[in-house]
């Protein structure tokens, strides 16, 4: 038998001073009542709302006309103690420029934990119609033989077992429909080709901001979006159901008048998109999660595409996603997280093999890029402690073994004409430490820098402080501008100074300068994102680097 709680709704009107009582059976985890909303729906009236259950206490402030449809919501999730704002899926967004009830979502779903539950929000929610698509970025069935896209085979990262995942999402959750889309080709001539490029002249690229830019954010959205022949594009392997969402994408106009429905692109990233209020314009923000913020990885995508795009688990943390998971049962609720570049197989870590990830990735990129032997050399006392297989075996702050020493060595920096890898003692060696660095092109989301930046040479210093401008006295060249910066994944975010000028003979392009804490192990090639605040502004690629070592070099 079913076990059903009895909670307790009390609601006190503001205006009137008028109160009522409503108590509703709801079954522990039985049906969602979300398809019943519009019946509970009364008058437009500010209130203030408390719900006492054994799971859920909370307090909160909304409008009547969604109260008791909001109420169901938090009784049904009962492990939610979170608000998501601008994108609640549960509601349609506050904000004109998000979506809204009656737009068309298409959910990129990778099989794993985190899109699986993004198609739950929005599925559950019962105000958009919805589609899904699996896209495929390599074509993994022969990697022991053929690397080419289209090849065939057995092995490789069996992508077919994410492709089954996907599938028994889309029909644990209604039957959305879903079809796989091969993107592997544009993948190769995009993406890693200019990757493999990098790796073999000794810098260090990032394929997933890459992949974002140009794929997913690129090529994906352009098909499943703006494209009217995105089928032929598509391996059609559907699942013929109807949408679970009981709207059209025709009630949209009826619903808003002027507005038209609205296409959008769905992921499970850990990020957020605020709009500004004169032009509705897409601002990239930091998840609510910091240990999760993905903002790095999205830091290239243009506006154009912000534009269309939404991130429904931005407010959430990763603990409350794997709960919901498990709450509803989805078929992908103890899927481990996937690491690394996320197509490859056998650059995977294997502990029965004693393989890690590092390893396992060089080895993967051996059969790619042509073993070059070189000389491992002491920054310090330039004496040859080692050899190489390869520049693109090693990395900038990895450590590194040398036969026969007692002290640890990392790497500080590649020498591509000599082809030799220079590693020193000690994880914060000057030499391991940036100070400054400098990008050639910067991929700005709005397409321009900030306004200080493009302003005519000044007289004096001027830093950007709180959004203000102080002048601070010193004669320069080229205004800076405070912001922050991080050239990896879930580093710390550090402050920096950027502007325009020459560095190492390079023209063009912008210095950033770390005034405060330099940065450890920051290599040419690596991604530099910038943001101002929690408003991620754009990235470039890394060009050149200067560390402590340099500075103490040009001071003797």
């Amino acid at each position: 038998m079913t076990k059903f709680n009895k909670p307790l709704i009390t609601v006190t009107r503001v205006l009137g001073a008028v109160q009522a009582t409503a108590s509703r059976m709801t079954p522990k985890l039985g049906p969602s009542p979300f398809g019943n909303m519009a019946k509970c729906r009364t008058p437009t009236t500010q209130v203030s709302c408390t719900i006492n259950t054994p799971q859920i206490r909370s307090i909160c402030t909304t409008n009547s006309s969604y109260l008791l449809s909001r109420s169901c919501v938090s009784l049904h999730h009962r492990q939610r103690s979170y608000s998501t704002q601008q994108f609640d899926p549960f509601l349609p967004s506050s904000n004109p420029y998000g979506p809204q009830k009656g737009d068309h979502i298409t959910l990129a779903l990778s099989g794993g934990v985190d899109s699986s539950v993004c198609a739950l929000l929005l599925s559950r929610s019962n105000l958009y119609s919805l589609s899904a698509v699996f896209m495929r970025n390599w074509n993994t069935l022969d990697e022991s033989s053929s690397f080419e896209p289209g090849s065939g085979g057995s092995m490789g990262c069996e992508w077919q077992r994410d492709w089954e995942d996907v599938q028994k999402v889309c029909r644990h959750l209604g039957n959305i429909p879903v079809e796989l889309m091969d993107l592997s080709k544009e993948y190769w001539t995009q993406v890693w080709e200019p990757a493999l490029v990098g790796w073999s002249e000794g810098v260090t690229p990032n394929p997933d901001v890459g992949c974002n830019k140009e794929i997913k954010f690129g090529k994906l959205m352009e098909r499943v979006l703006f494209s009217s022949a995105c089928s032929s594009f598509a391996i059609s392997s559907r699942i013929s159901a109807s949408s679970p969402s009981s709207t059209t994408v025709g009630r949209g106009e009826e619903l808003w008048g002027v507005r038209k429905p609205k296409k959008w692109l769905a992921t499970g990233h850990y990020a957020n998109i605020s709009y500004t209020k004169d032009q509705g314009r897409p601002k990239l923000m930091r998840a609510k999660d910091p240990s999760k913020d993905q903002t790095y990885y999205l830091s290239s995508v243009p506006e154009r595409s912000l534009s269309h795009a939404c991130f429904p688990l931005g407010n959430l943390f990763k603990s409350q996603v794997r709960s919901l998971a498990r709450q509803f049962d989805l078929p992908t609720s103890e899927k481990s997280e996937s690491m690394g570049i996320c197509f490859i197989g056998t650059r995977q870590s294997d502990s029965r093999k004693g393989v890690s990830n590092k390893d396992g990735f060089s080895s993967f990129l051996n059969e790619y890029i042509c073993l070059k032997q070189g000389n491992i050399v002491d920054g310090d006392t330039r004496k040859v402690v080692g050899s190489h297989q390869g520049l693109h075996t090693f990395t900038v702050g990895q450590g590194a073994r040398i036969s026969g020493s007692k002290s640890k060595y990392y790497v500080a920096r590649k020498d591509t004409i000599k082809n030799e890898i220079v590693v020193v003692k000690g994880k914060f060696h000057p030499m391991l430490m940036c100070s400054s660095l400098h990008v050639k092109q910067i991929d700005w989301i709005w397409n321009h820098p900030p306004k200080q930046l493009l302003q005519p040479s000044p007289t004096s210093l001027q830093v950007e402080e709180q959004g203000k401008i102080e002048e601070k006295g010193d004669q320069v060249s080229n205004p800076k501008i405070k912001l922050l910066a991080q050239v990896r994944h879930r580093q710390t975010e550090v402050e920096c100074l950027v502007y325009r000028k020459e560095s190492n003979g390079e023209k063009g392009g912008y210095t950033i300068e770390f005034v405060n804490n330099p940065v450890l192990a920051v290599a040419p090639g690596q991604i530099l994102a910038l943001w101002k605040g929690s408003w991620c502004l754009g990235s470039g690629v890394i060009s050149s680097v200067k560390t402590l070592w340099d500075d103490e070099q040009l001071q003797q």
